[in-house]
């Protein structure tokens, strides 16, 4: 029997038809269960490693940070990567800077803002030498005008005249003692000859000894005494309570009231009373 023809071709080419290209993994803002900051650093390298690079910000991450998949892709594909840390690394840096530390650049390169650094910079705020004589200086300023005020009221009030050459002289001889006060006390506590607490004590007694002596010198001594003695213990008694805390200045002048009334010399106050 005679084959059958077969059938002809039809005209025209023919082309496969092109395969559907692969769904791109899943990005994290595609999962709409998964909440991403509450995630842990183990799940957040699972989700890397299931679904491809991932930004470090879609992650949660701090951006500009190398993980130690995207580091070993890289290296597989010839590029050394520029920070390689590891996962305990990694999640310490997340949390100092969660914490409100550093920045991720600072904390990558070992420049941390601890506490060492911040005792080095108050270290480096500590004022230099010129700038205590400076403030020494304009300290004794106010107290050498209320030395020049009492010395003058004081002769004024007994009608002897005031030279200024006399007055200059006296000032010369009281301002470098009160310079040289104002420079200690005013140190700062790390270059402060004595602790804070026996600085206040002893100008603690400064102030009882220097305000009983202006009051003894003002009422039983003669004019001439006054004269000499009553400006520079004045000053020293108003400086003294100046430069205590208010505590220790207040008990400072309660112990100058205490001390003038068991000496018996507190008659005119109970003259007043």
């Amino acid at each position: 029997m005679p084959a059958k023809p077969r059938p002809a071709a039809t005209s025209g080419s023919w082309s496969p038809s092109p395969s559907p290209s692969p769904s791109p993994p899943a990005s994290p803002s595609s999962l709409p269960d998964l909440d991403l900051r509450n995630l842990t650093h183990q799940e957040r390298l699972r989700l890397l490693q299931q679904h491809g690079p991932m930004r470090p910000s879609e992650l949660g991450l701090p951006s500009g940070l190398s993980q130690q998949p995207a580091a070993a892709a890289a290296k597989a594909k010839g590029k050394e990567p520029m920070v390689v840390l590891s996962p305990d690394e990694l999640d310490r840096l997340v949390q100092q800077q969660q914490q409100g530390g550093s920045s991720v650049r600072d904390l990558v390169n070992g420049t941390t803002t601890d506490d060492d650094g911040a005792e080095d910079s108050e270290a480096e705020q500590e004022p230099h030498l010129w700038e205590e004589l400076a403030s020494a200086l304009l300290g004794t300023v106010p107290f050498a005008f209320l030395f020049a005020g009492m010395d003058y009221a004081v002769h004024a009030q007994f009608g002897e005249a005031l030279v200024p050459r006399q007055e200059l002289s006296r000032l010369a001889n009281f301002i470098p003692a009160l310079l040289l006060l104002n420079f200690l006390s005013l140190r700062p506590p790390s270059r402060a000859p004595l602790p804070p607490t026996l600085l206040q004590l002893l100008l603690l007694g400064l102030s009882v000894a220097s305000g009983m002596g202006t009051i003894h010198t003002c009422t039983t001594q003669g004019y001439m005494r006054v004269m000499a003695r009553a400006p520079s213990l004045g000053v020293l008694w108003c400086w003294t309570v100046v430069r205590l805390d208010l505590g220790w200045a207040v008990a400072a002048l309660a112990g100058v009231g205490a001390g003038m009334w068991l000496t018996g010399e507190a008659d005119w106050v109970r003259a007043l009373m």
